[in-house]
């Protein structure tokens, strides 16, 4: 140590800013940081008459953070009455910047202080967790079961009904599907199949579609009118898909009350 040699610094050189040591003995540990930091950067930029105005994004920039963190933390010192702000407008009223006093120690509030935003400094928070319901229903209340419905990808339907569909579909449009042109088509036809609707039901709407004659009716024409159509034919607008044993078997729970054993 006595042969190295070193430069502290020299307060004549007008470089420097000083800050309250009441602040670091105390409040900058209810303040935190973040808010140490703008009030350092309040500090270099004060005049002698401890007030200076830097931009909001001089102070975002020299600290590395948001300026709307730094707006926060600004609003947070003057809580604290460490710092005073002041709207500086032009002659024609127009808002030119913000002016930021740096007040005297004695007029900071006391770390000891409940402000609005709820927290309170030298005393240990309580928690008031609110107690939850338990997940599960008592044994005793009778509740209905509700049926997971089969994915889509699990619900397969007979080729011959897309047959039956394909082949009137294609007479009653006079065409010929090809290929990739099948696709969409087939799609269409699973998804009134999966409504429940029957091969009979869906060739019944597209000869009424062709009859009324629509203008470039298509498969999807028949899909959208199927509600519709099937009263006018006779047939019930209903679905026809009978309930498998499962659904059977839950449906009888439910009408017993809800109740096992």
């Amino acid at each position: 140590m006595a042969n190295e040699t070193f430069k502290v610094r020299d307060l004549r050189i007008k470089e420097k800013f000083w800050l309250d040591d009441v602040y670091l003995n105390g409040y900058a540990r209810h303040l935190k940081p973040i808010a140490t930091a703008v009030y350092l950067s309040l500090c270099r930029h004060a005049d002698k008459g401890q007030s200076c105005f830097p931009a909001e994004t001089t102070v975002a920039e020299e600290h590395g953070i948001s300026e709307r963190t730094v707006r926060y933390k600004i609003a947070l010192l003057r809580r604290w009455n460490i710092i005073r702000v002041k709207r500086t407008r032009s002659q024609k009223g127009k808002w030119l910047h913000n002016t930021y006093f740096l007040l005297d120690k004695s007029e900071w509030k006391k770390p000891q202080a409940k402000f609005a935003s709820g927290s309170s400094t030298g005393k240990k928070q309580q928690n008031h967790r609110q107690q939850l319901p338990p997940n599960d229903p008592p044994l005793n209340v009778s509740h209905p079961i509700r049926l997971k419905q089969p994915k889509r990808k699990d619900i397969t339907f007979k080729k011959e009904w897309y047959d039956q569909v394909l082949k009137e579909y294609q007479q009653l449009k006079s065409i010929t599907l090809q290929g990739e042109e099948f696709k969409p088509i087939r799609q269409a036809i699973k998804t009134m199949f999966m409504s429940g609707r029957t091969p009979e039901q869906v060739i019944a709407a597209m000869r009424d579609v062709a009859k009324r004659g629509y203008c470039e009716w298509t498969i999807n024409t028949v899909k959208m009118k199927l509600p519709e159509i099937l009263p006018k034919l006779g047939l019930s607008p209903q679905v026809n898909r009978k309930p498998n044993e499962l659904e059977k078997r839950l449906t009888a729970i439910n009408e017993g009350g809800g109740q096992n054993g």
